[in-house]
């Protein structure tokens, strides 16, 4: 590997854990294999407005879901409650 790829190589981790770091600060919850997908797509071009705003709605719709598997009763205990009341 020549130096300058050595160079650009070692930048970009750089710039990487930068920007994990950031991420962590703001809270984001985001992994360090998504981050690297959103860099990647932003380099790529996409919007990072856009982007952010995706990873947002994906984030709260999640945390919906998993709020709503939480809170609902499971099958185990209709089944229990139903046969009490034979």
């Amino acid at each position: 590997m020549d130096s300058s790829r050595a160079t650009y190589i070692k930048e970009a981790q750089s710039t990487l854990v930068t920007v994990q770091q950031i991420s962590e600060l703001l809270n984001t919850g985001l992994s360090p294999e998504a981050l690297t997908i959103c860099v990647r797509l932003c380099e790529d071009g996409i919007n990072p407005e856009v982007l952010a705003s995706l990873v947002a709605d994906l984030q709260r719709e999640i945390q919906e879901y998993q709020n709503e598997i939480h809170n609902k009763p499971s099958n185990l205990s209709k089944n229990i409650h139903s046969s009490h009341n034979l």
